[in-house]
C-alpha cells in the first residue's frame, strides 16, 4: 500500500497507486515519556525522539532501506521513493515529521501494572494494550493484544462488579 498521511491526514490514508510501505520502529527506544498530573487532570508526554540513539539508529534504519529499495530486484519494481530528497540530505527531519504511534508498540508498561492491568499506586487507572508485553516475537501482535483485552474486560467486570 501506499500511505499518503498517517492517521488520515488530509482526509485520505491510502493512495490510489499500486505500492508498498516501510515501516522502522525501533524496539529498545531510549526515548522514554512521561505522565504527570494531579487528580483527574493528567499530562501525557511522549517524548519521542528525545534520545540522540533513537534518531542516530533510525537514520542508519533509513539508509538501509534506500539501500535496499535502491537494489536489485526490488529497483526494478520501484517507480518513485516518497520523499527521497530529504530521507538523503535531510534524514534527521523526514524522521521528526514522520514519526507516530503504530499502535503496536511493545513493552514500556510491563513493570508498571499488576496482573489485573492497574496502574501500580494508582487505583482505577489501567493500562491493557501491547505496552504490558515484556518482549514478543513478532511486529504484528493484534491476536495477542485482542485475547488481552479479553482477558482484562472480564477481570475489569469481575473486580469491579458489586
Amino acid at each position: 500500500f501506499t500511505e499518503t498521511g498517517r492517521h488520515n491526514i488530509g482526509g485520505k490514508l491510502f493512495s490510489d497507486e499500486p505500492g508498498f510501505s516501510l515501516s522502522i520502529t525501533t524496539i529498545y527506544p531510549q526515548s522514554k515519556g512521561r505522565i504527570t498530573g494531579e487528580g483527574t487532570s493528567s499530562v501525557i508526554d511522549p517524548m519521542y525522539l528525545s534520545s540522540k540513539k533513537d534518531v542516530e539508529l533510525l537514520k542508519l534504519a533509513l539508509k538501509y532501506c534506500l539501500n535496499l529499495l535502491q537494489s536489485q530486484p526490488l529497483s526494478d519494481h520501484i517507480l518513485k521513493i516518497e520523499d527521497q530528497s530529504v530521507i538523503e540530505n535531510n534524514p534527521e527531519k523526514y524522521i521528526k515529521d514522520n514519526i507516530f504511534s503504530g499502535h503496536h508498540l511493545i513493552g514500556g508498561a510491563y513493570e508498571a501494572v499488576n496482573s489485573n492491568f492497574e496502574v501500580h499506586n494508582t487505583k482505577g487507572l489501567y493500562v491493557c494494550d501491547a505496552s504490558v508485553f515484556k518482549e514478543y516475537a513478532s511486529s504484528n501482535i493484534h491476536s495477542s493484544v485482542v485475547l488481552l483485552a479479553d482477558i482484562f474486560s472480564k477481570r475489569f467486570i469481575k473486580i469491579n462488579s458489586v
